[in-house]
């Protein structure tokens, strides 16, 4: 009883120790995430742990963890499972899998969501393409569900494990040559397709686990989307036992039939039983026996029975002859394809379904009579009996109660010679044989009378029936949208003994035609066997669509067709016999004819007709230059009557590669290209559209042509690359292990892999994963682990790179630069301890898809070759670095990709480190340039990049990602990169260097961070010029897909032991123009020894002047082939500056540097700067840092000569470069002006150019080219080309022309009386100016004065000598004073002045007006009269904004245009293109409102001014002449020998008057005909007082009113009489546009996504405007929705594309995931995807909705969901009792153990 007792207390504590540790893990608390419960807002929430479970799968959900109670536990993993498979979905990052939903995995099979013969056509196509045959499949749709069972897609990277629970097959007869590959299927919305491609091991494909007979175990693969996985098995064609044009789909167990897999699920265990043909009654069946019977052809429950292929089957091993169907299958019965069974519809108007039931969807309805052709028999659910039958080539079902069989039967081939008997009561048999055919003819008794002959005539090429024929099959062809391919014709009929032709009466003849030897058309036969295109290599290469599967006589029908006559011969229709039901025809496998039978009741021609229902484009074969290419055949043929694509379907041809498609009237010319062609509504039709869309514009093609253009492709070229080494840039490649998750390692030991974290998950960067400050051995850690990367860069297998930047972009731009999207880089498979990149005019992709963008381009694998001829296929270089399609002008867009060779490496990291030059203001000069450009690093690429400065981490693109972004500018110290979701728009985030440093806590030289000491480290949020810099960029690629690199930088490296001494200037641009030099020393410290290692001991004290190992070049880059020379005067002993003597002095010009090589890093040295003159240089710095002139007696001197400007001494490594700057003086720093006059100040309207040319380094006068300049006017306002591209000014405000000098230093536009001033030219710089392109039938020779210039002798290369030269403290001018010719000789024109305002758009939306196509014009169309003829001719001229004079200001602006010698017409004005998107428009035309300018405008009329002479009297002789001059208005007198004519008028005349006058003289009768302005003189009123002598003739005035003529041999006519001017009329137009911007407002409305729709507040927005192809944020402050029951609206929306971005949800909820995409369009709101089109479904967490000008966006947010805490104190108290429980039940184990051992002692 005793030991009873201590027995229960044992398992009762026992018990107690078990149910203390099952307390001790029990969390007190849990937090559920909505993807755990209903989603709707109700209460009812999941057990832990458990999941929901069906009879046949069960769907389990992650474990809860406790471990932290503030975070919401996020589904990190789902399970689906059934009686067959394990389906686990496992989140490669944070927030994968959706919320509130299971994982599905559906067999696919006939009744699943998927297609099945999708599937299987989509594999069998796969198999295809690799010469293979498909054996079978097991397919999976695996997909994410709500909880209303709609499918989720996962958030991001998902890894989807697969597990067989047994392992499992097809029947497969040579698993020894079969191979298995897995496939992933996905419909593409975009193309309309489904997309199958295969996953590749190590990328996509992480696991396939098959046995050694190839059953399949476990598939691990990773995925972004939901997608179908199968597993296929394919083996080579074999020569027999295959039919490999067959049709029939093959079903996911490789059996060639129609029958479904059963249920889809795969049986446990299967054995697999393979029945021979000839015991073909094999039963297959479930444990519920429902039954599905094949049999031979006798019994009619057979389903299939081959006669060459034993039918094959699967079934378990209990039951041999039975396999697994579902339970609802329909009995399925295989019609014999020995002969196909034809029945005819018996009722009207029945129905053929999609499936065999009566609650399926209808197809079509058919008319009774109809024939349709029987492919299977199908028993219904309900016992009812369906027929599969075809019908107009599509597939359906139909009831067989609504059908009859048509018995057919083998007739019995007929004697060549019948005799008929007359006698005989039964059919009568007519017989007649035809070259190769033997045709018969059977009829009733009565049908033909007893002399009736059948007579078979063929229908032959060379006679006119033949083309009769021909054009009657064209036309029927066309109505049935099909071609013909070609066609045999016969002639048949009967005739009496007479010879007249005889017809059927009252019945039908049945017509049988027998081929001795089956037969063909010739040109089919000859199309055939030329429907391939030999390459220049003979290499043959199909040209299919990829709907199709051959181009030969296989893909043809064959129809019968007769041509029916009317009486009189004619044809009056084409019947297709076939088509109709009354004739069928056998073929051999390649569609020729054997024989053909038809009824008929006619007789006339019958065809065998080959339909062709594919369409045929003719393309021709261009290369670049449009010459044709290929060898015999121009041209290839594009079939299909859906669209196919060009790139799919271009042919290859040896040593060419196809660059696009294009449609164009000819082969040169540029065209358009093609992406998509198809055959649509009986024409051919093209798309640039590379993704065809519903809204895809398509053209047709007409008569242009499609040319598919090849690119001459030769062997590989290399190009020139930089020694970056030697330049101070350290570069190491390392290649490595891992796999596409989180872990990389040095080696295949998995034990040193790495866990950086970052996975690819939606494609964008990961920041944060490193710590911001390398560790002490100078590399990164990670943040998470602590891990330190030293042995993915250093160790190992490391390569020392070198020669990756390209040569021609250094020396043409100063920068180090590498694309992968521009050249391939090849550093060898093993390339060892050190290595030069082998660098390619060429692209190279791991990937030939065309279906992913980032394989569309130029790719980076280092470890990987590319070879001559080796392309990728099926896809050519068409996106950038920004993953943007190429522009179609892109001369690279379809270049070709070389595929890479061997296994892909994807995993290799890159190390590179330098030292660099902060320069002054963070710029740099390029080589052969003095124009200075921000100091920048730039990156794009994947994967990891990360940028470290002084060991501060600076620039962040860590993780796995796509191509994405990086800059850093030195000059203005911000910290740049772009970085966005897979597909969507990048977004630009931004920091600076300084913010950078901050946030880690150090300075640049290590020390803590201070705030007080900034100013000594940073200048503005970049580092303080001239200070030194490391830097280390770390770059890796991991994520085992594309690899992309691009590295663009101008950072000045220095490279060790060398000095650079530069000269520059401020106060100035025109450096280049100068020829001054500034003379320099170097002193460095006396060396005293050398060790044996080389190293130098130097002397504390002395310095000794330096004379070698000196070159010109630029930023620490020395040019080897240009030395310095060291000057020490003409005698050697010294270089006399300012009268003093200095040796080894160096000179330089400004931008020039002196590099001093060899010198060792520890060594001091000091530069000096010799005798510059004060007065023209105000003040020198030297690496920044000012100094100031003083005298000998050491005060502050004035003017004079400097004698000495030194830098301080120190080590060569502490200050490698030393950098002169010299300030220029006002009086040093002067203009060049150029002043364009006309003589008199005569007004033109032309404009002027001038050529400019100024001296350079080299005193050679050189062009100004693409240099600015400022145009003032004769106020001194300043004018600029604004965006319009007119002329306008800005007042006082001096602003810059806008306009640059042409290369050849040209000004151009220059207006009368404006001065074009060129500013900061050094003092000595010679100049010349030249007036070019003026008009010399207008202007005379220009004269040119130059003022305060000094003379020169310089000249430019033509021997052009200079103007003169700039003075010091003096603005050169030169004035061009132009002579027009005939000055003031025509008469005023009349003119139209049209000023056109715009009100209510900026001087740069103008712009875009201006620049729009087509852009804004004024168009004047009119009548004018041309005086010469005296008739009225069209006048057209067009006015555009660039041609205008412009004024105004803000949003109100004035263009005028003047047009002159409009003459005498009528006018109409009207203006176009207008209107501005976002905007409306009011026109006002002379102050009127008009509708429809563009029509309607206004008319104008312009007169000519007239006169009026009255002649009084003419007198031609040399007697005096006395006239009054009251009585006349005009006396004229004309002296002898032409010296000119004397001209009175009352009044004076103006210079219309005078010209009007001189007419007048011209048209007197023998006067002076070549009178003008020159030679007649004019006087008026009383000018004349007493006598004048005019040209030796005398005139007296007698001061009353007569003129007296006197000294008569002096005058050789007269004239007097009165004339009368009528002045002209010239025309104004304004015209005036107000525009009003169209705004939109849009309210915000936030509710929680629950039934309620309960209000949500506290929620904040961003709101982003796209501007070009990035967007940029509108808002300053978080836009927040408030508690106050109204909606928070943004007021004024201006058009364009915006997004919305939540940033922080409301309190309890989860932040809603994605982006709201919309645009305003002219007043309405409109939701859109992120590409800008509208939203054909609505989005289900927010939805628009717009009434009465009102736009309500309502957002919704899910909530999150905690549980309630368990257990108030936590687990701790449990856990601490449970441990005193099991301690104390240890303690009695113990001491009981030891009483038992004592009692059995004792």
């Amino acid at each position: 009883m005793k030991k009873l007792r201590k027995d229960k207390f044992r398992k009762i504590l026992a018990f107690m120790v078990a149910l203390a540790l099952m307390v001790s893990c029990v969390p007190s608390a849990y937090t559920i995430s909505a993807s755990e419960t209903f989603g709707d807002g109700t209460d009812d929430l999941f057990t832990d742990g458990e999941g929901s479970s069906g009879p046949e799968a069960e769907e389990s959900t992650p474990d809860v963890s406790s471990a932290d109670q503030e975070k919401q536990a996020q589904q990190t993993m789902l399970t689906y499972e059934n009686d067959s498979v394990k389906v686990t979905a496992e989140a490669q990052e944070e927030g994968a899998l959706p919320q509130n939903t299971s994982l599905k995995a559906d067999t696919v099979n006939e009744n699943s969501s998927v297609l099945y013969n999708t599937v299987s056509q989509k594999l069998s196509k796969a198999a295809e393409d690799k010469g293979s045959s498909l054996r079978g499949f097991f397919a999976l749709d695996v997909y994410f569900a709500d909880a209303d069972g709609n499918r989720v897609e996962p958030n991001g990277r998902v890894k989807v494990t697969i597990e067989y629970k047994t392992p499992a097959a097809p029947e497969l007869t040579d698993a020894a040559n079969t191979s298995v590959t897995v496939e992933k299927l996905r419909y593409n919305s975009s193309t309309g397709e489904t997309e199958a491609y295969v996953l590749q091991p190590n990328e996509d494909l992480k696991v396939l686990n098959v046995t050694e007979t190839k059953q399949v175990q476990t598939i691990q693969a990773e995925t972004g989307n939901s997608a179908v996985f199968a597993v296929m098995w394919d083996s080579p064609k074999t020569v027999s036992g295959e039919d490999e044009n067959s049709d029939t789909p093959i079903d996911s167990e490789g059996n060639d039939s129609d029958v479904d897999i059963s249920d889809g699920e795969i049986t446990p265990e299967p054995e697999v039983t393979e029945v021979p043909a000839e015991e073909p009654e094999v039963t297959e069946a479930p444990t519920e026996e429902p039954t599905v019977t094949e049999a031979p052809a006798e019994e009619p429950e057979v389903t299939e029975a081959p006669t060459e292929e034993p039918t094959v089957t699967e079934a378990p091993a209990e039951e041999p002859e039975v396999t697994e169907v579902p339970e609802e299958e329909p009995e399925i019965t295989q019609v014999p394809s020995e002969e196909a069974v034809i029945v005819t519809v018996i009722g009207d108007d029945v129905n053929l379904r999609v499936s065999p039931s009566e609650d399926a969807d209808v197809v079509t309805t058919v008319e009774a009579g109809t024939q349709l052709t029987v492919l299977e028999t199908v028993t219904a659910e309900d016992g009812t009996t369906w027929y599969r039958v075809s019908y107009e080539g599509t597939e359906a079902y139909i009831r067989s109660d609504m059908v009859q069989v048509v018995e057919t039967g083998d007739e019995e081939p007929a004697e060549e010679e019948v005799t008929d008997d007359l006698t005989q009561e039964g059919p009568v048999t007519y017989s007649k044989t035809v070259g190769n055919v033997v045709v018969t003819a059977t009829a009733d008794k009565d049908v033909l009378p007893e002399d009736a002959e059948l007579v078979v005539t063929p229908v032959e090429k060379d006679n006119a029936q033949y083309s009769e024929v021909e054009s009657q099959l064209h036309a029927k062809a066309e109505e049935g949208d099909y071609t013909v391919a070609g066609f045999l014709a016969y002639d048949i009929y009967f005739q009496d003994n007479e010879g007249n032709k005889i017809e059927p009466n009252n019945g039908s003849v049945k017509v049988s035609m027998d081929y001795q030897a089956s037969s063909i058309p010739q040109e089919i036969k000859e199309s055939t066997e030329t429907s391939t295109f030999s390459s220049e290599a003979d290499e043959e290469i199909s040209l299919e669509d990829e709907n199709t599967e051959a181009t030969d006589a296989q893909e043809l029908s064959v129809a019968v067709m007769h041509l029916v006559e009317d009486e009189a011969g004619n044809v009056q229709s084409v019947v297709d016999m076939t088509q109709q039901g009354t004739a069928k025809v056998e073929t051999t496998a390649e569609n020729e004819i054997q024989k053909a039978e038809f009824e008929t009741d006619s007789f006339s021609v019958f065809t065998i007709t080959w339909q062709d229902a594919r369409r045929s484009l003719s393309i021709q074969l261009i290369d670049t230059t449009g010459n044709s290419i290929g060898s015999g055949n121009k041209s290839v043929t594009w079939s299909g009557n859906s669209h196919t694509t060009a790139y799919a379907d271009a042919p290859k041809i040896s040593g060419y590669a196809f660059k696009k498609a294009k449609v164009a009237s000819s082969a040169g010319e540029e065209g358009t290209v093609v992406n998509n062609v198809r055959y649509n509504n009986g024409k051919y039709q093209y798309t640039s559209d590379r993704n065809v869309k519903d809204t895809t514009a398509w053209y047709d093609i007409g008569s242009n042509t499609v040319y598919f253009v090849y690119q001459k492709v030769e062997n590989l070229k290399t190009v020139e690359t930089v020694d970056h080494t030697s330049d101070g840039i350290t570069m190491k490649m390392k290649d490595l292990w891992g796999n596409s998750s989180e872990k990389i390692g040095p080696n295949s030991d998995q034990s040193t892999w790495l866990t950086l974290g970052g996975d690819y998950g939606n494609g964008n960067i990961k920041r944060g994963l490193l710590n911001n400050v390398l560790a002490p051995n100078g590399y990164p850690t990670v943040k998470s682990n602590s891990s330190n990367l030293e042995s993915l860069f250093s160790g190992g297998k490391t390569t020392t790179v070198n020669h990756l930047f390209l040569k021609t972009i250094y020396d043409q731009t100063g920068y180090y630069e590498y694309s992968s999207f521009n050249n391939y880089a090849y550093l060898g498979s093993n390339p060892g301890t050190s290595a030069n990149f082998t660098v390619y005019d060429a692209i190279g992709t791991p990937r030939g898809d065309s279906t992913s963008y980032f394989y569309s381009r130029g790719n980076f694998m280092p470890y990987n070759a590319i070879a001559d001829g080796k392309y990728a296929s099926n896809t050519h270089n068409l996106y950038d670095e920004d993953g943007n399609e190429l522009d179609d002008s892109d001369p690279d867009k379809g270049k070709v990709l070389y595929q890479t060779q061997g296994t892909n490496d994807y995993q290799f990291g890159m190390e590179m480190d330098g030292n660099f030059l902060q320069p002054k203001a963070g710029k740099v000069t390029p080589p052969n340039s003095s124009k200075k450009e921000s100091m920048i690093y730039e990156f794009n690429g994947d994967d990891d990049m990360w940028i470290y400065i002084d060991d501060v981490l600076v620039l962040d693109i860590g993780g796995v990602h796509d191509a994405h972004s990086g800059k850093i500018n030195f000059e203005t110290g911000v910290v740049s990169w772009k970085d966005c979701n897979t597909g969507q728009v990048p977004k630009e985030y931004t920091t600076t260097i300084k913010e950078m440093f901050r946030s880690a806590g150090y300075f640049p030289d290590g020390t803590k961070w201070d705030s007080s000491k900034v100013d000594n480290y940073f200048d503005g949020d970049t580092f303080r010029d001239f200070t030194t810099h490391s830097f280390k960029m770390f770059y890796m690629e991991r994520g085992a897909g594309a690899s992309n690199l691009h590295m663009k930088f101008n950072i000045q490296v220095i490279p060790e032991g060398q000095v650079e001494v530069r000269k520059e200037l401020s106060n100035t641009d025109k450096e280049k123009y100068s020829n001054v030099e500034f003379a320099f020393q170097l002193y460095a410290q006396k060396a005293l020894s050398t060790g044996a290692n080389g190293n130098e001991t130097y002397s504390d004290t002395e310095y000794e002047l330096l004379n070698s190992s000196a070159y010109y070049g630029n930023a620490g880059k020395p040019v080897k082939d240009k030395a310095i020379t060291f000057c020490n005067g003409e005698d050697g002993t010294g270089e006399i500056i300012n009268g003093k003597k200095y040796q080894n002095v160096f000179y330089l010009k400004p931008d020039e540097s002196a590099i001093f090589t060899e010198l060792q890093a520890n060594r001091k040295y000091y530069v000096k700067e010799i005798g510059v003159k004060s007065d023209e240089y105000s003040q020198i710095t030297i690496n920044d840092t000012g100094y100031t002139e003083y005298d000998e007696n050491n005060q502050e001197a004035g003017k004079g000569v400097i004698k000495s400007v030194e830098t301080d001494k120190k080590e060569v490594s502490m200050r490698p470069v030393v950098v002169y700057t010299n300030n220029c003086s006002a009086a040093n720093s002067r203009e060049l002006q150029i002043t364009k006059k006309i003589k008199d100040d005569i007004f033109v309207e032309d404009t002027f150019s001038f050529r400019i040319q100024l001296s350079n380094q080299n005193n050679v006068l050189v062009p100004y080219a693409n240099g600015d300049y400022y145009l003032l006017d004769e106020d001194n306002n300043y004018w600029y080309y604004n965006a319009s591209g007119a002329l306008a000014s800005n007042g006082s405000d001096a602003i810059v022309c806008g306009r640059k000098t042409t290369d050849d230093g040209i000004v151009t536009g220059v207006p009368a009386g404006y001065t074009v001033a060129v500013t900061s030219i050094l003092s000595g710089t010679s100049f010349r100016v030249e007036e070019v392109n003026l008009d010399s039938a207008k202007y005379d020779t220009p004269d040119k004065a130059v003022n305060n210039a000094d003379t020169s002798v310089v000249t430019d290369t033509d021997g052009h000598t200079a103007d003169g030269s700039i003075k010091l403290g003096q603005d050169a001018n030169v004035v061009v004073t132009n002579t027009p010719k005939n000055q003031g000789q025509e008469q005023d024109q009349t003119f139209i002045r049209i000023s056109k305002t715009f009100e209510g758009l900026t001087e740069a939306e103008i712009g875009e007006l201006a620049k729009a196509d087509p852009p804004y014009k004024i168009t004047v169309t009119g009548k004018k009269l041309d005086t010469e003829t005296n008739t009225y001719v069209d006048f057209t001229q067009d006015l555009y904004l660039r041609d205008a004079f412009v004024t105004g200001s803000g949003t109100t602006w004035t263009y005028t245009w003047k047009i002159e010698g409009c003459g005498t017409g009528t006018y109409h004005v009207t203006e176009s293109n207008y209107n501005k998107n976002g905007y409306t428009s009011e026109v006002k035309i002379n102050g009127n409102t008009v509708q429809n300018p563009e029509q309607n405008g206004v008319d104008v009329t312009t007169e000519v001014s007239t006169y009026n002479y009255v002649g009084k009297d003419k007198v031609t002789n040399c007697n005096k002449q006395n006239y009054s001059i009251g009585v006349q208005n005009l006396i004229v007198a004309k002296l002898t020998k032409g010296q000119g004519t004397f001209v009175w008028t009352r009044q004076p005349a103006s210079i219309n008057e005078r010209l009007a006058i001189i007419k007048i003289i011209k048209s007197l009768n023998g006067f002076d005909n070549n009178a003008t302005l020159d030679n007649c003189y004019f006087y008026s009123g009383e000018g004349i007082e007493g006598t004048m002598i005019f040209r030796g003739a005398k005139i007296r005035y007698d001061c009353k009113d007569i003129l007296h003529f006197e000294y008569p041999k002096q005058w050789a006519m007269f004239a007097t009489g009165t004339y009368e001017i009528t002045d002209g009329r010239n025309a104004e137009v304004a015209i005036e546009n107000t525009y009003t911007e169209i705004t939109a407002d849009l309210d915000l409305v936030k509710i929680l996504n629950s039934k309620d729709g309960t209000r949500l507040t506290g929620a904040e927005f961003d709101l982003y405007k796209k501007d070009g192809n990035t967007y940029s944020k509108v808002n300053t402050e978080p836009i927040v929705i408030d508690n106050d029951q109204q909606e928070e609206a943004l007021r004024n929306l201006s058009s364009g594309q915006y997004y919305l971005e939540e940033i922080k949800a409301p309190d309890g909820c989860t932040l809603l995931a994605d982006q709201i995409y919309f645009r305003q369009e002219n007043g309405t709101i409109i939701l859109t995807d992120e590409d800008g089109n509208a939203l054909q479904t609505e989005n289900a967490m927010w939805s628009l909705s717009s009434s009465d000008g009102s736009n309500v966006l309502t957002i919704k947010n899910n909530k999150i969901y905690n549980l309630p805490s368990a257990g108030g104190p936590g687990i701790y108290g449990f856990t601490i009792s449970g441990v005193a429980i099991l301690a104390t039940a240890l303690l009695l184990f113990i001491k009981n153990k030891r009483r038992e051992e004592e009692a059995k002692r004792s």
